[in-house]
């Protein structure tokens, strides 16, 4: 099963790490209205609200990006301020605990009132649920946020967002692990949980960990550009950026944590990109009722069938855009598509972009005929 299982990552090797993500630069309205807001020679002061046993990289992620864009800047001979002023808050001034029993050092507590503030970021982790009640914690949100331009969550921070009202009749994102318990909680708020992350309005949502780093690279493009986010990206070792509409699992890890009759199906879609993938060919494939087959696909999966073998397709003509120089058409045929449009809406409702602007962008140098 695992050497069958390591073609479907051949098939899907452009994802995780080596996939790519489309950054755009504010339109010129947008830009002329951030400008307004904050004059392009003023720093951008970023609050980041900690707590015991927050997930260190949702914090510490996040803000060496924000870091990361002041080193450049001041490289590039920008004489004036830096573009991000960075402050750690937390119960109480001084070190507190994060994930792994590491210590990080805030500058300030809840209680305090920091003005002005740009961006407010609150971080998720283990620590979440023994503050989700904290009536100081959630004060303290809530009055940032009232003056804040933006808002954003990292991983579970979304609940602390949402306790804090900030999130009603919004789209948000978290963790794809706390999801459903999010439902139970908030069910009003529209979660998709499977996006890296979600914008709406001025709040932001990021699922997991190193999610947040996509979404303060988001960030800085928004503020400084995408040729400065792909910069910082750069500079971190980030081979790309990935879109807020991207997957939060790469779909080779799903087929390789399916196993059974349900692997056989995935490693099936894998396979045979261009033929019948529908259900009840998957059920025949996996020999097994169709409510069988979508209860433990879901199971194994957290997503439906549909939605696997569309990623699958996905990420395999991603994959042939970046390395070859067939047509679009002949892609879509190739990976099931069936026609070069059905391919271009795909692309459009998940990355917002054509096929045609993904390969000009991402292509490698000397690819194949």
């Amino acid at each position: 099963m695992n050497e069958r299982f390591s073609q479907v990552t051949v098939i899907t090797n452009s994802v995780a790490y080596l996939e790519g993500s489309l950054s755009f630069s504010p339109s010129p309205i947008q830009a002329s209205l951030n400008a307004m807001k904050i004059g392009q020679d003023q720093t951008r002061k970023i609050l980041m609200i900690g707590y015991e046993d927050a997930q260190i990289l949702d914090i510490a992620g996040p803000l060496e990006m924000f870091a990361a864009a002041n080193v450049l800047a001041r490289r590039q001979g920008d004489d004036g301020p830096p573009p991000y002023d960075i402050t750690l808050i937390a119960e109480e001034k001084g070190p507190f605990r994060t994930t792994g029993g590491l210590c990080l050092v805030a500058e300030g507590s809840y209680a305090e009132t920091f003005k002005p503030v740009d961006t407010l970021i609150v971080s998720g982790g283990d620590g979440t649920v023994n503050v989700l009640k904290d009536k100081t914690l959630l004060s303290s949100i809530k009055r940032h946020a009232k003056a804040a331009r933006r808002v954003v969550s990292i991983c579970s921070g979304a609940f602390l967002l949402a306790e804090a009202g900030l999130l009603d009749g919004r789209r948000a994102t978290t963790h794809w692990a706390a999801a459903d318990y999010f439902r139970k909680l908030y069910p009003h708020i529209d979660l998709e949980e499977d996006a890296i992350y979600v914008r709406d309005g001025n709040v932001w949502t990021s699922a997991g960990v190193t999610a947040g780093m996509d979404l303060a690279l988001a960030l800085i493009a928004d503020d400084l550009g995408s040729d400065i986010a792909m910069d910082v990206a750069r500079k971190n070792v980030i081979f790309m950026m990935r879109p807020g509409g991207q997957s939060q699992f790469s779909t080779h890890l799903i087929a390789a944590s399916g196993g059974g009759a349900v692997g056989k199906a995935m490693i099936f879609v894998a396979e045979h990109l261009a033929e019948d993938c529908s259900v009840p060919r998957l059920c025949e494939v996996a020999a097994m009722s169709e409510r069988t087959f979508l209860r433990r696909f879901r199971d194994a999966t957290n997503m439906t069938p549909a939605k696997f073998v569309e990623a699958i397709r996905i990420e395999a003509a991603r994959q042939r855009l970046e390395v070859t120089r067939s047509p679009v058409d002949v892609i879509a045929s190739e990976c099931g598509f069936g026609s070069g449009e059905r391919m271009r809406r795909t692309f459009q409702r998940h990355l917002g972009v054509a096929p045609g602007y993904y390969r000009e962008r991402f292509q490698i140098a000397g690819t194949q005929e």
